[in-house]
């Protein structure tokens, strides 16, 4: 990946392109954000919310002229025979299933993923291919209705939860032990000796016995430990090692 991303607005109008570039740099700035914090693990809820947007993206783009019963019908038969592993030629009932389904429904459901800014881990991946293939079965069987002329209110519609996004905090840095000493040094302008007496002590010894480097998960009862460490060990001559 380079250092520039170009991204077309699809208009040569200044004023039109404009407009366009607002959105188009929001949802740039978000897809790096969800890049930045790495694969998410999404509730069930948030699972079947994305099979939604898919149910309700098709819903509403084709029940005004849903087109024959027989297209409905056609696209039941390919669903039933996706969701038995028709579409696989892996060997093993569950790994062909779910090669099945991706190859099916994985585009759906990573065109929703991508809609909502999202960057899954593997396993919920593949719940949203599952729950995207159910959506898939129930809006076809809806279209298909309204290709009979059926235009009653859709029971299926109202299962759908509505995304929400669980916003968490951003990550506190580490600090480390080096980090820590760095700052005591400069805010109290340590002498020399100083500095060589306690910087090993603080930024090598007591993190290799705490067998890590966050100063910021350090507990009372580990300096204890670490304090009756030093008084019992022979080197340990009032403040550095030898």
């Amino acid at each position: 990946m380079g250092d520039v991303v170009q991204v077309s607005l699809r208009t040569k109008d200044k004023r039109e392109a404009k407009a366009r570039y607002v959105p188009a740099h929001a949802e740039l700035i978000a897809s790096w954000e969800a890049i930045r914090r790495g694969p998410a693990r999404l509730t069930y809820r948030q699972v079947v919310a994305l099979a939604g947007d898919a149910y309700r993206a098709f819903a509403e783009s084709l029940e005004d002229d849903p087109g024959a019963p027989a297209i409905w019908a056609k696209v039941l038969e390919d669903n039933a025979r996706a969701a038995g592993g028709g579409l696989s030629l892996k060997i093993g009932t569950e790994a062909q299933i779910a090669d099945s389904l991706d190859q099916r429904f994985g585009p759906i459901a990573d065109a929703m993923i991508r809609n909502r800014n999202l960057d899954l881990d593997a396993e919920t991946r593949h719940a949203v291919i599952v729950e995207t293939s159910k959506a898939m079965t129930e809006v076809a069987q809806k279209l298909q209705r309204n290709a009979q002329g059926d235009f009653r209110p859709d029971p299926s519609a109202d299962r759908f939860p509505t995304f929400t996004a669980v916003v968490k905090p951003d990550a506190v840095p580490m600090v480390t032990f080096t980090d820590l000493f760095a700052k005591w040094r400069d805010r109290k302008a340590l002498a020399p000796s100083t500095i060589r007496r306690w910087e090993p002590t603080v930024t090598k010894h007591l993190p290799a016995f705490l067998e890590h480097h966050d100063a910021s998960a350090v507990k009372k009862a580990d300096l204890i430990r670490w304090r009756d460490h030093l008084l019992n060990r022979p080197g340990f001559t009032g403040g550095h090692l030898v």
